[in-house]
């Protein structure tokens, strides 16, 4: 998937940057759309620790193996595009959970640390990265106006 939709060129450059770092460290696809060999076009540096492109080119992010995930507009639905997919900067996980809990009277602190507790003691989970947070606050909320 190429990320040609940037708004603007500093989406662009992470972009790049991300692309370029994931290749670097072995994040490298297996194979084009038309079935040619990427993983060819680098070799490994035991010396450096990296993979590095081979006959003098550059690093291409479009070779990294990179997770495109679903952002979700939550207010937009009376909007055209709903949903969008960004590059997230991450190699692409092998499962992926997204949680979304709406509770307006409650405070989500004691939610969030079970759930964490739970993924980590419960589960088996010894590692749990929270990627994104989104904290909004109502006009009735006792978080209005303090962020």
């Amino acid at each position: 998937m190429v990320y040609k939709d940037a708004e603007s060129t500093t989406q662009k450059s992470l972009f790049s940057l991300w692309g370029n770092l994931l290749v670097k460290h072995g994040f490298i696809l297996k194979e084009d759309e038309r079935g040619n060999s990427i993983r060819s076009l680098y070799s490994w540096n035991p010396i450096r620790e990296i993979w590095e492109p081979k006959q003098g080119k550059d690093y291409d992010p479009e070779h990294a193996m990179m997770e495109y995930a679903e952002e979700v507009l939550m207010g937009a639905a009376h909007q055209e595009a709903v949903t969008e997919y960004v590059p997230t900067g991450y190699p692409t996980p092998g499962k992926r959970y997204h949680i979304i809990y709406e509770m307006p009277n409650l405070s989500i602190e004691e939610v969030y640390f079970w759930i964490i507790d739970h993924m980590r003691y419960d589960q088996g989970w010894t590692r749990a990265h929270k990627i994104k947070d989104i904290f909004t606050a109502t006009e009735n909320s006792a978080f209005f106006g303090m962020s």
